[in-house]
């Protein structure tokens, strides 16, 4: 399949998303270069005057940057946080190979998605209330 091809399927696949996962290598400034270019693509595909979909950045491979002698990485928490403040993301680490931080982003999106379901549709303690 070409590039721009896979670009077209993506963006159809983005149309309905209801949350992002944004994924870099902290050892690859390039790969933390790309996700300012697929939020932007994602996000594109929603209304502007609707709300900003809400996501994760996620910097995987934390295990590489070891001590200042030994690190093989080029991205810093603080730039990678930094970024996931301005584009409205919370930010994790996490470390795939070493099942660090794995959990944590899923659990924050489960959590996000059950407390936008409970505001939507009323959680039951305020369905009681209004008996």
């Amino acid at each position: 399949m070409s590039l721009l091809c896979q670009v077209g399927t993506n963006s159809r696949n983005f149309e309905n998303a209801a949350f992002v996962v944004v994924v870099f290598d902290v050892a690859s400034r390039e790969s933390f270069q790309s996700c300012g270019r697929w939020l932007q693509q994602i996000r594109s595909t929603r209304p502007s005057s609707g709300p900003q979909i809400p996501g994760v950045l996620l910097a995987n491979k934390i295990d590489l940057r070891g001590d200042s002698l030994s690190s093989r990485a080029e991205v810093t928490a603080k730039e990678a946080q930094v970024f996931a403040e301005e584009n409205g993301l919370k930010y994790f680490e996490c470390s795939a190979s070493q099942g660090l931080g794995v959990n944590e982003p899923f659990q924050y999106i489960a959590n996000d998605f059950h407390e936008g379901y409970e505001e939507a549709s009323g959680s039951p303690e305020n369905m009681m209330d209004e008996m």
